[in-house]
């Protein structure tokens, strides 16, 4: 019984030791991030902080229809008074809506898996489209900042 429990004693300490080296030359073996991945991960990255800008986007085009109708509907002298306000208004509602509208076009043309036969050229695309995330990002962040300049932070 004794050199039962021994040599089962024995077994199990060699298959410890056995999945502890599997899983060494598993991590040695594991490769860094691809190209490929790292662009994915930047797409993901700028996308994600574009998005995070959305909801306040859309607040502050209400905001911004709200104050142009208000300006519409003062008489003739407050009207004119305040016309550069409200063209400053008119302008801060085009770059909000053309900032939502370029972030919903990319998503609708954005292929995530698009030429995933072919690394080469699926790096180019994915440099390509990281590019224009980064683009949307950016006219999101400085619409926003426009926005809090003219209407103030809301």
């Amino acid at each position: 019984m004794r050199g039962s429990i021994f040599i089962f004693s024995v077994l199990v300490f060699a298959a410890g030791v056995s999945c502890n080296n599997s899983a060494d030359n598993n991590s040695r073996t594991t490769k860094s991030k691809s190209r490929v991945d790292s662009l994915m991960d930047d797409i993901m990255a700028e996308h994600g902080a574009g998005m995070a800008k959305m909801n306040r986007v859309s607040s502050a085009k209400n905001f911004a229809v709200q104050a142009i109708d208000s300006i519409r509907k003062l008489p003739g002298k407050l009207k004119k008074e305040t016309a550069e306000y409200k063209n400053n208004l008119d302008s801060l509602l085009a770059q909000l809506q053309s900032a939502e509208r370029n972030m919903n076009q990319w998503m609708d043309e954005f292929n995530m898996d698009s030429l995933e036969n072919n690394p080469a050229q699926r790096a180019l695309y994915l440099e390509s489209e990281k590019q224009k995330a980064t683009a949307i990002k950016d006219d999101l962040i400085l619409s926003l900042q426009k926005s809090d300049s003219l209407l103030g932070k809301k």
